[in-house]
């Protein structure tokens, strides 16, 4: 049954790994936009949420991943 727990776990944290890229994908186009022009003060807000909510994304990764090692060699 651990093995099973500790797939669902590794599942569950390679989702939220992807989930933390896309948002890194947000920021990159973010950053990108601000090379290009000054005009990006509109998606600023929104990407300054993005970024972090990107964070907690990615503590909460950190905390499943944490998890997920302590159960498999438990």
């Amino acid at each position: 049954m651990k093995n099973m727990d500790h797939m669902d776990c590794v599942m569950k944290t390679m989702n939220c790994v992807m989930k933390t890229m896309d948002c890194v994908m947000k920021i990159m186009d973010y950053m990108d936009c601000v090379m290009k022009t000054m005009n990006c003060d509109e998606d600023y807000g929104l990407r300054d949420e993005d970024y972090r909510l990107c964070d907690e994304d990615y503590g909460l990764c950190d905390e499943d991943y944490g998890l997920c090692d302590e159960d498999w060699t438990a």
